[in-house]
């Protein structure tokens, strides 16, 4: 009987490791590289106007229970300087097209330059940006012009997964 106790107790344990293994990571990835840089489309030339044209996302391996899509883009070569804040996407189309970011039917938060939505780089020499995308098992209700820190509080218990993205850009002379 004690035999029988014991090989239970370790076959239990067996069983206990033998855990169902973990799909594949929630990922982020763009088109909008080349050269291993953003695309000038999404940028400013040197000396230009910063482009108001967001680069086209896809995330994938979105874990089940998201409500929601939000991401921030900040550039980390100069402060953490906000690019582009967004929240409350629909996760199911897998992602937003070029473009995506104007006229969109979600809340746009405040960036570093005054204005809301997206703000290409236009950085005087090459700079490291960086965009995180965030499944969240509920919405976040922000209203439009919102700021980063009302972002990362209200997204505070609702992130199942998140991914990065680097985005170096290095501007062209006109």
């Amino acid at each position: 009987m004690m035999r029988l106790g014991l090989l239970a107790a370790l076959t239990g344990l067996a069983l206990g490791a033998c855990s169902a293994p973990a799909g594949p990571p929630f990922a982020v990835s763009t088109t909008a590289i080349e050269g291993g840089l953003l695309k000038q489309d999404y940028g400013a030339v040197l000396g230009g106007n910063a482009s108001l044209r967001s680069f086209p996302i896809t995330w994938t391996n979105v874990p089940a229970g998201t409500k929601a899509i939000a991401l921030i883009m900040i550039d980390k070569s100069y402060n953490d300087y906000v690019h582009w804040l967004a929240t409350d996407i629909d996760p199911a189309p897998g992602g937003l097209p070029d473009g995506g970011a104007t006229g969109a039917g979600f809340p746009q938060g405040a960036n570093d330059t005054g204005g809301y939505g997206y703000f290409g780089p236009m950085p005087p020499n090459k700079h490291m940006y960086q965009l995180t995308v965030y499944a969240l098992s509920g919405l976040t209700d922000l209203e439009p012009r919102f700021l980063i820190g009302d972002l990362q509080d209200a997204m505070k218990d609702k992130i199942l997964a998140s991914a990065t993205l680097d985005l170096p850009f290095s501007p062209v002379k006109s």
